[in-house]
């Protein structure tokens, strides 16, 4: 009942928030919505600094009129230490390798355990429902995961010597409009049809601008959550790392990587055959499935979830699920004390004659 009354609570507060302010419809993934956006900055704010060191790229403070830009001298970093391959011709939004997850996480780590080795510690930036299945594979590698929108700023894979870019984090188109008027206000509906034709400042196009700015940004705040975020010389050198990334073939590509080469000076640039070297003989092996369920509760929101659900999103067994579910229910188990760290308990909930078992999180 507390979890009902919040997420109502939280409802009703959305709702507040749309009747009083300036709205507008639009469908994200064929649903009806309506959206609104306020500046939770104050007006009246003074002296507040922001140290970001993708400001360069930033669009967001081409729109903040009040915000001034000091530019650093340059030179602090050199990146020669730095090779970024790249992959072209990809599918890397959300909704397709999520649907597709069990067939390209397959070939994905094929490929990366002939490329890397043992003593490789490798951080692969992806898409959030991908992390539990790329972990319950095992590697000839030291494999670590992070997912869009919960990397930025963290230095738990700074020992990393490689981070792979398995994904890249669109938005919904209604974010940069919504970015834009939280702002500047609202704007006209020929404005917010528009295709293409939306001037700001030095941008042709502010929503496109303001959508490829946001993955540059996030892009380049995931590589430098490895070893290259350190200096190591008086010259500004870092350790050497390499970076992987796939790309689609569009020109976002091209941007991206104009963009990694301006904000990481002297890195080098390398195009990667993904796909196309020597399978191993051997398909990669999956079995890692306690951890990849420890990462999968990780990346849950809070509510139920049937273990069947979980066990079809994982592609694990179900001789294998009935392990675990008898581990989550020993007190003594490793697993039974991590999920209770985690505020995660298996129940069976029974209706009638039939039972199913559930994964609670509160």
């Amino acid at each position: 009942m507390d979890r009902l009354r919040k997420l109502h609570d939280a409802r009703l507060k959305s709702v507040h928030g749309i009747l009083r302010s300036w709205a507008y419809y639009a469908k994200k993934k064929g649903i009806p919505t309506l959206n609104t956006a306020r500046l939770l900055v104050p007006e009246d704010v003074k002296g507040a600094v922001i140290l970001d060191a993708t400001a360069s790229s930033n669009v967001l403070l081409d729109i903040w009129k009040d915000a001034h830009i000091e530019t650093p001298y340059g030179g602090e970093r050199r990146y020669d230490n730095v090779a970024l391959n790249y992959s072209l011709g990809h599918k890397v939004g959300k909704v397709w390798m999520n649907k597709n997850a069990k067939k390209i996480c397959k070939d994905f780590i094929s490929d990366l355990n002939n490329r890397f080795k043992e003593g490789d510690r490798v951080l692969v930036v992806t898409h959030k429902d991908l992390e539990p299945i790329l972990t319950s594979y095992k590697t000839n590698f030291k494999l670590m995961t992070g997912h869009w929108g919960a990397i930025d700023g963290s230095n738990e894979w700074k020992e990393c010597n490689k981070v792979v870019i398995f994904g890249l984090p669109y938005k919904p188109d209604t974010w940069t409009a919504n970015l834009f008027m939280s702002f500047h206000g609202p704007m006209s509906t020929e404005w917010l049809q528009s295709e293409g034709d939306r001037p700001y400042g030095r941008h042709t196009d502010i929503r496109r601008a303001l959508k490829h700015g946001a993955i540059i940004v996030d892009v380049i705040q995931a590589i430098n959550r490895v070893r290259c975020r350190k200096v190591i010389d008086s010259q500004g050198h870092c350790e050497p790392t390499s970076v992987w990334m796939l790309l689609p073939d569009d020109p976002l590509s091209d941007i991206l990587l104009e963009s990694i080469s301006k904000d990481m000076p002297n890195i080098h640039l390398h195009e990667w055959d993904y796909g196309k070297q020597k399978r191993t003989v051997q398909a990669p092996r999956r079995g890692k499935w306690q951890e990849a369920l420890v990462k999968y509760f990780k990346n849950m929101q809070n509510g139920s979830i049937p273990a069947g659900h979980v066990r079809n999103n994982l592609g694990m067994s179900p001789r294998t699920l009935a392990t675990l579910t008898k581990k989550a229910q020993e007190i003594d188990s490793d697993l039974y004390g991590i999920m209770n760290e985690m505020n995660i308990r298996y129940e069976i909930q029974r209706h009638g004659r039939s039972s199913k078992g559930m994964f609670i999180k509160q």
